[in-house]
C-alpha cells in the first residue's frame, strides 16, 4: 500500500481515504471515474448518512467563486482579488459548470440505484426536490433536473413493479395462517 498524502493506493487503485477525501475525489472532474462514482453511490451508507452526502453535494454545487484568482503571467503565478467579466465567464465555463454537471450525474445515478434513500416524506427527498426544482434551473441545468427525476421515477417504478412470470419465486408459508412471529426465517431463506 502506497500512502500519497491522505490517500492510500494499492496497484494504482484508491483503497483508503478519509470521508472528505472521498467526497473531494468524487466531486473533482479531473479525477472523476465512473467506477468510483458508482462505488460511493452504492456504499456511502457504510460511512455517512444519505442526508450528509446529499448536503455535501449540494454545498459543492452551490460553492461561490473563490475570493482570489491565480493567473499565470509571463511564467509566474500572480494572485489577484479583482475579477473581470471575462474571468467570471472563464471560471464558470472551465470550473463551476463541469463540477455542477458532475454533481448532477452523481445525484442521477444515486436516484437510479438507491431510490429508497429519497422516500416521499424524508429529509433527503425534500433536499432533492429543492435541488432539482430550484438550484439546477437557477444555474441553467434544467435538463439535469429532468435527468435526476427520470432516474428516480424509473427506479421507483421498477421497485414497486409486480414480479413478472419467470421471476424469482416468493416464499410459501405452509401450515395455515401465520404471523411474522411464527414464520421460520430458516425456511424462508431456504426457499429463496
Amino acid at each position: 500500500t502506497r500512502i500519497d498524502g491522505r490517500f492510500g493506493y494499492e496497484g494504482g487503485i484508491l483503497v483508503a481515504a478519509p470521508v472528505y477525501g472521498l467526497l473531494e475525489k468524487l466531486m473533482h472532474p479531473p479525477s472523476w471515474e465512473a467506477r468510483f462514482q458508482t462505488m460511493i453511490v452504492v456504499t456511502h451508507v457504510m460511512f455517512m448518512s444519505s442526508r450528509d452526502l446529499l448536503e455535501a453535494l449540494v454545498l459543492r454545487f452551490c460553492a461561490p467563486h473563490p475570493k482570489a484568482l491565480v493567473r499565470r503571467v509571463e511564467g509566474r503565478s500572480e494572485t489577484t482579488t479583482s475579477w473581470s467579466a471575462d474571468d467570471e465567464r472563464e471560471f464558470e465555463v472551465q470550473v463551476a459548470r463541469p463540477v455542477r454537471e458532475l454533481i448532477v450525474s452523481v445525484v442521477a445515478e444515486w436516484a437510479a440505484r438507491r431510490p429508497g434513500d429519497f422516500g416521499q416524506a424524508s429529509v433527503t427527498r425534500r433536499m432533492l426536490d429543492e435541488f432539482v426544482g430550484r438550484l439546477c434551473p437557477a444555474v441553467g441545468l434544467s435538463s439535469g433536473s429532468k435527468t435526476v427525476l427520470e432516474a428516480l421515477g424509473k427506479a421507483a417504478s421498477i421497485a414497486h413493479a409486480r414480479p413478472s412470470p419467470g421471476s424469482a419465486p416468493v416464499p410459501r408459508l405452509v401450515g395455515g395462517p401465520m404471523s411474522l412471529v411464527t414464520v421460520d426465517a430458516t425456511e424462508v431463506a431456504r426457499q429463496l
